[in-house]
C-alpha cells in the first residue's frame, strides 16, 4: 500500500519519535499557550493550509536544506490530544519522510485513507508537527487556529534563513489576522496570550 509505506508501525520506533517530539514541544499544551520548548527562541507564523499543500512540502524541504537534514518526522495529534493509531491497518499517523521526497508524495500521504471509515490525516488532525532530526527548527500547525508556527533555535538563526521567510509573519500579525472568535473578550484574551508567548 503506497501511503502506508512511510508510516511508523513499530512501537519502539514510535516511542523514540515521541521522545524527539517531546524534546521540541510541550505536547500536552495547545495554542495560544506556548507549545515550544525554551530552546526555540524565534517564531514565525503562516496560514495553516499553506503547510498542508504541495507548497508546504517545498517550504519544509528548504528549511531542511538550511539545517542539513535528510529526514523529517511528521506526526499528528488529534483534537482531543490523542495520538492516532490505526489498529486494523497497524500503524501510527506519524511518518518519517526523506527530504528528497516529491511534493506529490507528500500530498498523497496527507490524503491517504488508512482503512475504510477512517479519514485521511488531512481531515482527522487537530495538530500537525514537523521536526527534522537536528531539531534546529520545528513546525506546529494548529487546524483550529488555522495557522502554523515555525520555531527556530537561537543557534540556527542567520540572515540568509530570515531572508527566505518572506511569506511568514510575526505573532502580532498572526493574532490580528487569524484569531476571530465571535466574543470580543475571548478574542482579546487569546490575542494577548499569543503575542505574549511568541513575540
Amino acid at each position: 500500500m503506497f501511503g502506508a509505506a512511510k508510516f511508523v508501525r513499530d512501537e519502539a520506533e514510535f516511542q523514540k519519535l515521541k521522545q524527539l517530539a517531546q524534546e521540541c514541544f510541550q505536547l500536552e499544551h495547545r495554542l495560544p499557550d506556548q507549545v515550544f520548548r525554551p530552546e526555540y527562541r524565534r517564531f514565525f507564523f503562516r496560514e495553516g493550509n499553506d503547510l498542508l499543500s504541495e507548497g508546504g512540502w517545498e517550504i519544509i524541504q528548504e528549511l531542511a536544506h538550511f539545517s542539513n537534514d535528510h529526514e523529517i518526522m511528521v506526526g499528528t495529534l488529534g483534537p482531543d490530544q490523542t495520538i492516532n493509531y490505526f489498529s486494523r491497518a497497524g500503524y501510527y499517523s506519524w511518518m518519517i519522510l526523506p527530504v528528497e521526497m516529491s511534493k506529490e508524495e507528500y500530498i498523497d500521504l496527507l490524503w491517504f485513507e488508512p482503512q475504510e471509515g477512517v479519514s485521511s490525516i488531512r481531515f482527522s488532525i487537530g495538530v500537525l508537527i514537523v521536526i527534522p532530526r537536528s531539531k534546529s527548527w520545528a513546525i506546529w500547525v494548529d487546524v483550529a487556529f488555522e495557522f502554523g508556527i515555525l520555531g527556530i533555535t537561537q543557534g540556527f538563526v542567520n540572515a540568509n534563513l530570515v531572508d527566505k521567510l518572506a511569506g511568514w509573519v510575526n505573532a502580532r500579525c498572526a493574532a490580528e489576522w487569524w484569531i476571530r472568535p465571535p466574543d470580543s473578550q475571548i478574542k482579546e484574551a487569546r490575542r494577548a496570550q499569543l503575542i505574549g508567548n511568541y513575540l
